[in-house]
């Protein structure tokens, strides 16, 4: 297991015992500047996904009209 940095508990039985593999990670909780800033980069995230999407979507009909328009226009 990768500890990024992180405090962790970790029961002294199961540590002498070769382990389980389970580990608590203690985080102190986050700040309310911290919480607001992360809260609108999710949502800005989410928008900008959305977005994409929208575009995406509208480039494909475009692009089939301007195939369908260029189709009729040579013929």
């Amino acid at each position: 297991m990768v500890n990024p940095g992180r405090r962790c508990i970790i029961r002294k039985k199961i540590q002498e015992s070769g382990g389980c593999n389970f580990f608590e990670f203690i985080d102190p909780p986050m700040c309310e500047r911290s919480r607001h800033i992360i809260s609108g980069l999710l949502r800005r995230v989410t928008w900008l996904e959305n977005e994409s999407e929208k575009r995406s979507d509208g480039n494909g009909k475009r692009g089939l009209l301007l195939l369908l328009l260029s189709l009729l226009y040579v013929t």
